[in-house]
């Protein structure tokens, strides 16, 4: 079973239940988009020194800062609307494309980027799932 899967099989069982909840995504963290440029000088901030851009590189990506979560965590657990419900927090929205244009304007370096087609996401989603079905 994948993660996500796993993830909203937990939430119908609370649902079921009747458990008070509030569930809260934190989307990606602003710290591991950050691109690699040819220096190398940024490198200790990437978890992936070969970050592709996916597709056309225009998607959204919801970004938080991890310094950022204790305070939003803080904010909707005391807000009573946010009880049974589902919260998305983010401090910033930036595509890929303006990630690495912000990387090569604080920088003055271009970002290494390797293009990844839809094609090659896909195939590496049948990938990943038949190896995880091999070995849950």
């Amino acid at each position: 079973m994948l993660l996500r899967d796993e993830k909203k099989e937990l939430y119908s069982d609370i649902r079921f239940l009747g458990v008070p909840y509030t569930i809260t995504n934190v989307g990606d963290w602003s710290r591991i988009s950050v691109p690699v440029v040819p220096s190398g000088r940024v490198d200790y901030t990437s978890v992936f020194l070969n970050d592709p851009i996916h597709g056309d590189g225009i998607a959204p990506n919801l970004l938080t800062d991890l310094g950022d979560i204790g305070r939003f965590v803080a904010h909707i657990i005391c807000e009573g609307r946010t009880l049974n419900i589902y919260v998305y927090t983010f401090g910033d929205v930036l595509n890929e494309s303006e990630i690495y244009q912000n990387a090569e304007e604080l920088s003055g370096e271009k970002p290494e980027a390797t293009p990844m087609s839809t094609e090659q996401i896909e195939d590496g989603v049948a990938q990943a799932k038949a190896a995880f079905s091999q070995d849950p």
